[in-house]
């Protein structure tokens, strides 16, 4: 949480909870930071892996440090190239962009909030509810059309402000806007 937070001065992350390797997150020597909970089937398609700013992470972390190659090399059109079960954050601290991503088949869950200038993620809604200033207020509307079976919107939890990434989706946020 701290490395991305002193990187990025603007974004925020629970990293201890939200993705499960102990050497989390992979660091670029460019500067890109990764968050990867998942598996990824199509390694040899991918090319060459990022360069580690810290050797011992590139071995521990194969499959965050090839998307980390894949997004240096395609930018946001990354996650379209990774086939396997994954929810993978990139903090970009140069373009001063984090990108959130799940894969199409919905395999692993990622959920964010904006607290103020702050983007919270994780991959369980518990993660975030124990972050300060994250509220556990009930959306009423979403509870009502959850019992009614009118559920349609990929976007929404049963929470008041915590929203899911849809399967297959990139979720961008800038220092400006979240898109």
């Amino acid at each position: 949480r701290n490395q991305m937070n002193r990187i990025a001065g603007l974004f925020d992350a629970e990293r201890s909870e939200v993705f499960s390797s102990p050497v989390q997150p992979f660091i670029s020597a460019s500067g890109v930071i990764v968050a990867f909970d998942g598996r990824l089937d199509n390694l040899e398609e991918l090319g060459p892996l990022a360069t580690a700013g810290n050797r011992s992470a590139c071995q521990s972390c194969l499959d965050a440090a090839h998307v980390c190659g894949v997004y240096e090399r395609h930018g946001d059109g990354f996650a379209s190239r990774l086939n396997g079960d994954f929810a993978v954050a990139v903090l970009d601290s140069v373009r001063r962009r984090l990108l959130l991503a799940r894969d199409v088949m919905a395999g692993r869950c990622l959920y964010y909030t904006q607290i103020g200038r702050r983007v919270l993620f994780g991959s369980t809604i518990a993660s975030l509810l124990k972050q300060p200033g994250v509220s556990a207020a009930p959306d009423e509307d979403a509870l009502a059309d959850l019992v009614l079976d009118r559920w349609a919107d990929a976007h929404r939890t049963c929470f008041s402000g915590l929203h899911a990434v849809p399967p297959g989706r990139l979720l961008v946020a800038t220092t400006d806007d979240l898109a």
